[in-house]
């Protein structure tokens, strides 16, 4: 069994097969091909990180976008900061 560990070190992939498969390669090609899915998993991780942030960025725009209905709504100046504040406040 071979564990596999991101560059973080905070997760890991363990595979048998895989195991049976980088044991039959020589030695250099092994520490190779353990850096390339240890990268691999470096890049999932990223990925990840990076649909959650787009998914935040979304829902942020979603709720600027309803503060400025609502400060167009909301007639003098003041009212329009109020708005805008409240709106904001209320989806942080």
């Amino acid at each position: 069994m071979i564990n596999i560990f991101d560059q973080s070190g905070s997760r890991v992939r363990r595979d048998d097969q895989l195991s049976e498969e980088l044991l039959a390669l020589p030695e250099e090609q092994r520490d190779l091909a353990t850096k390339f899915l240890s990268g691999a998993l470096d890049c999932e991780e990223i990925s990840d990180e990076l649909h959650q942030a787009e998914r935040e960025l979304r829902r942020l725009q979603s709720v600027e976008d309803a503060a400025i209905v609502a400060a167009a709504k909301a007639g003098p100046a003041q009212e329009f900061y109020d708005a805008h504040r409240a709106v904001i406040a209320a989806n942080s």
